[in-house]
């Protein structure tokens, strides 16, 4: 092939070849060839399949549980695909609670993103350092990637979009000041750890140790988390519904008339009153799961 098109024109080779004449990226087989999955734009075709799939005039002649289940259909198997081939990148994963839990701890480099992965002091470098991300051209570099590019004065790794003014080269100052004394481990990988327990890992109760040490967010703060594109829909559904005091424990089915009072005993007989704060919270048996 790579004779052929030495030899002739790129005319010749395709009416020789009777193909057609592509760019890089393309689609094949409903797959982005030839991009960087690492970016966000390499994801659009998938995005915009779904998208296509749930477009609104469709909703307009379904019931709520049809809804339902073509959400499951679509967000639950037009990703699986593109998933199996390419790895995706997890920026959705970091922020809020969690993101305040883990840390990236760097061996060689090559699986951690220099500017938003947490590996340096706790805080990705795109969020203490702003300003310089905003103008760097290698947002996407790993920390291997900028290491070999150089990342002391003068090196390769800092391209500007623009020249800097005099306070951000103090910025790049200080920020040059953090790597000094950081090496690379070329025999270790990269790997996520647990801040509250880094010898154990991560556990559930961990994770519930953090979220009870915050303070209680209102309602439209936790929605944001509760209907977050990572979360599945049947946990979202559950948690809006646990949030309101919509779920069907005994107290709320006295309510409606559904039982009579006198039958809203917890099922663990304990002898409490079965409500949503008891049966989740303070429930000795139901409470400590």
């Amino acid at each position: 092939m790579r004779h052929i098109l030495d030899g002739q024109p790129r005319g010749s080779a395709v009416s020789t070849l009777r193909c057609k004449v592509g760019k890089v990226s393309f689609l094949y087989l409903g797959l982005p060839i030839g991009g960087d999955p690492r970016r966000l734009d390499f994801w659009e075709p998938v995005l915009n399949r779904i998208q296509n799939r749930l477009s609104w005039w469709k909703s307009r002649f379904l019931s709520f549980g049809g809804r339902l289940v073509l959400l499951q259909s679509v967000l639950t198997s037009l990703h699986v695909y593109a998933l199996s081939f390419f790895k995706a990148p997890s920026d959705g994963l970091r922020g809020g609670w969690f993101g305040e839990g883990v840390l990236k701890k760097v061996g060689d480099g090559t699986e951690t993103f220099f500017w938003t992965d947490p590996w340096l002091g706790g805080t990705p470098l795109c969020v203490r350092f702003g300003r310089l991300f905003d103008l760097a051209v290698h947002k996407s570099n790993t920390v291997a990637e900028m290491w070999s590019l150089g990342w002391d004065t003068g090196g390769e790794a800092w391209e500007w979009r623009r020249q800097l003014w005099a306070w951000e080269e103090e910025m790049l100052g200080e920020y040059q000041a953090l790597l000094l004394d950081f090496t690379l481990q070329a025999q270790s990988l990269d790997m996520w750890t647990w801040r509250l327990d880094p010898v154990s890992g991560y556990s559930v109760r961990g994770a519930d140790q953090l979220l009870t040490s915050h303070p209680i967010e209102p309602l439209d703060v936790a929605s944001d988390l509760i209907w977050h594109k990572q979360v599945p829909l049947k946990v979202s559904i559950f948690a809006w519904r646990l949030l309101r005091d919509r779920l069907p424990t005994k107290s709320n089915l006295a309510i409606r008339g559904i039982i009579i009072p006198e039958a809203q005993s917890c099922v663990t007989g304990c002898g409490e009153m079965e409500t949503t704060q008891h049966l989740f919270i303070s429930c000795s048996i139901f409470g400590s799961l």
